[in-house]
């Protein structure tokens, strides 16, 4: 199993037994792109192999007769064009299906871990993990730095406006506090925390 190790990195623990750990990188979508791909060119192989194969069939029909020439050349184009309009549909769809199932395997099942684990975001974990850190151990100052670098990372999160909030009224800074319990209820009105915060706040004014 792979693990998170100091915030920023993934690793792996060791197995005590000793040994060799080969981490391989293979998600399903590259294997489905591949065959869908290979499906694509052999349909344009075989529409390339259609076109050519009245060739034969229309030079002899104008050594053999003028009038046959004519009606077999509009037969051939015709073929020729519905062959080639057919590969040319074929390939389009499955090119929208390789792009529509590599979209739902890569983007659209896996973007939130894949956001979760992007740097920004194990950075915006590591600087609200220091900045709670900082809190207990009364930094007020040390606290609201982090959580403004986090906030300013993540501006659609309001538990970290909220936070920031309750930083900046124990470190005596009403006004900061109050704009940051707003923002918070900007980002989501519906974060009853922080429009908790803002009521006790005017209470006491």
């Amino acid at each position: 199993p792979v693990v998170r190790a100091d915030g920023l990195f993934l690793a792996f623990i060791a197995p005590t037994e000793g040994g060799t750990v080969v981490l391989r990188h293979a998600p399903a979508s590259v294997r489905t792109g591949a065959l869908l791909s290979g499906m694509g060119l052999l349909l344009c192989v075989v529409g390339v192999w259609m076109t050519r194969r009245d060739g034969p069939d229309l030079r002899a029909a104008v050594r053999n007769d003028e009038r046959r020439n004519h009606t077999r050349n509009e037969r051939s184009a015709t073929g020729s064009s519905t062959a080639w309009s057919v590969a040319t549909l074929s390939v389009l769809l499955l090119v929208g299906v390789t792009i529509g199932i590599s979209w739902r395997l890569d983007v659209g099942e896996w973007s939130a871990e894949r956001e979760r684990s992007s740097l920004p975001a194990a950075a915006v974990r590591a600087w609200t993990g220091e900045a709670g850190a900082a809190f207990s151990a009364g930094a007020w100052d040390g606290a609201a730095r982090l959580l403004r670098a986090a906030a300013a990372r993540t501006p659609g999160s309001a538990e970290i406006y909220y936070r920031l909030g309750l930083v900046e009224q124990r470190g005596d800074h009403p006004a900061a506090a109050r704009a940051a319990f707003e923002q918070a209820l900007a980002v989501d009105p519906n974060f009853e925390p922080a429009r908790q915060a803002l009521r006790e706040m005017k209470s006491r004014l």
